[in-house]
């Protein structure tokens, strides 16, 4: 068995650990709510909006999480995907 093939098989069967998705999410979570706060007043005065900072943020975090997706869906080279 080749490192390619070992890999797929140990990626296409494990399982998404609950404590390392939960970790993620707390920091994105931690990351947004940080952004939000600390940009208010700024995002007020260069923009007239206080969230416009916080909109750039999610909005940057979901084209993030969408190029992620994809890269998660496509396949290596023994032909299984990666999840």
């Amino acid at each position: 068995m080749t490192m390619i093939e070992h890999h797929c098989r140990a990626s296409s069967l494990t399982m998404t650990e609950p404590y390392l998705v939960g970790a993620c999410v707390g920091i994105i979570a931690l990351g947004l709510v940080m952004v939000g706060s600390a940009s208010l007043d700024t995002a007020q005065r260069l923009y007239g909006w206080p969230l416009h900072f916080l909109v750039r943020q999610v909005l940057h975090l979901l084209i993030g999480m969408g190029l992620g997706w994809m890269c998660m869906r496509m396949r290596c080279g023994c032909g299984l995907t990666m999840v």
